[in-house]
C-alpha cells in the first residue's frame, strides 16, 4: 500500500506539516513578487494555493498531536480537492474576525464601571426575555450574519479566482488573467493573510512548551472527543454532499434556516432587507 498524507504516522505528520507550511510561506512570497510585477492574475492563483497549503499544514499538525482528523470520514478531501480547503479557510477567517471582535468587545465592556453596568443591565434584560433587548440582539445578529454572508459568497468564488488566474476562458466575454487588477489581488490578500496568520498562531501555540498551553490543548482534545466533533464533521460533509451544494452554500442555507427560528421576536426577513443594517 502506497504511503500518503492520509496514512503516515503522527510523528511523520509533524515533519510533513512544517514542510507544507514552508511551501505555503513560499507561495505567499511569490504571490507578492508577482503582484509587484503587475501579474495579478497569477498572483491571485498563487495566493489561493498558499492558503490551501496553510489548511493542509494545520490538519497535519493537529493530527501530529492526536486529533486524528484524517480518520474522520470525508476529511480526506483536504488532501484531494480544493472545495473543502476553501471552506476551512473561510472557517479560519471567521474565527479570526470573531476572536478579534470578542477581544474588542471585552475591552470596551469592562474598561470602566459604567460600561460594565450597561452590559450587566442588558444581560439582565435578555434573561428576563425583554422584547426590546431581544430585538436589539437579533439586529446585531443580522448585522453579523450579513457580514458573514458577504464573506461566505466571497470565499465561495475561490475556485473561480484560482482558475481565472491561470487560464483564458470565455463566458459571454473573454476572461483573461491579464484582466485581474491590483484591487482584485489586495482584496483577496486581506482575507488570505488572516487565514495565514491564524493557522500559524494555532501551530505556534501547539508547539509551545508553555504549561498553560499544554493544559488547554489537553482539555481541547477531551472536549473534541466528548462532544463527538469528528462525528459532527462527518455528518456535515455527508449532508453537504447530499444537498448537492458546496460546503459554503450549504452552511449559508443552514444559517438562514436558523435565523428563521425567531419569528416571535422580530420579522427577521425585513431585517435582512433593511439597508440600515450592514
Amino acid at each position: 500500500m502506497s504511503r500518503t498524507f492520509l496514512n503516515i504516522s503522527k510523528e511523520e505528520c509533524a515533519d510533513a506539516s512544517l514542510k507544507v507550511l514552508q511551501n505555503s510561506d513560499n507561495k505567499f512570497l511569490i504571490a507578492d513578487k508577482l503582484a509587484q510585477d503587475n501579474e495579478y492574475g497569477l498572483a491571485i492563483t498563487t495566493l489561493i494555493v498558499g492558503c490551501e497549503e496553510s489548511i493542509k499544514a494545520l490538519v497535519l499538525h493537529l493530527d501530529s498531536v492526536g486529533f486524528n482528523l484524517r480518520d474522520t470520514k470525508g476529511m480526506r478531501g483536504v488532501f484531494e480537492n480544493h472545495e473543502l480547503k476553501h471552506f476551512i479557510s473561510f472557517v479560519i477567517f471567521i474565527y479570526n474576525i470573531i476572536s478579534t471582535e470578542f477581544t474588542s468587545f471585552l475591552k470596551n465592556s469592562f474598561h470602566s464601571v459604567e460600561e460594565y453596568k450597561k452590559f450587566e443591565k442588558f444581560s439582565q434584560k435578555l434573561q428576563n426575555e425583554d422584547i426590546a433587548a431581544q430585538r436589539l440582539l437579533i439586529s446585531k445578529m443580522i448585522r453579523i450574519y450579513k457580514k458573514f454572508k458577504a464573506e461566505m459568497e466571497w470565499f465561495s468564488n475561490f475556485e473561480i479566482f484560482r482558475q481565472q488566474g491561470n487560464y483564458v476562458d470565455y463566458h459571454n466575454e473573454i476572461k483573461s488573467p491579464q484582466y485581474a487588477t491590483a484591487q482584485d489581488y489586495y482584496s483577496l490578500k486581506a482575507r488570505t493573510d488572516k487565514v495565514k496568520d491564524t493557522t500559524r498562531e494555532i501551530i505556534e501555540t501547539i508547539n509551545s512548551n508553555n504549561e498553560e498551553n499544554i493544559r488547554q490543548l489537553d482539555e481541547l482534545q477531551k472536549v473534541f472527543i466528548m462532544n463527538k466533533i469528528p462525528s459532527k464533521i462527518s455528518s456535515f460533509i455527508s449532508n453537504t454532499k447530499k444537498s448537492k451544494m458546496s460546503a459554503l452554500n450549504y452552511s449559508l442555507n443552514q444559517i438562514q434556516s436558523f435565523m428563521g427560528e425567531f419569528p416571535e421576536v422580530t420579522d427577521y426577513k425585513k431585517l435582512l432587507n433593511d439597508k440600515t443594517i450592514s
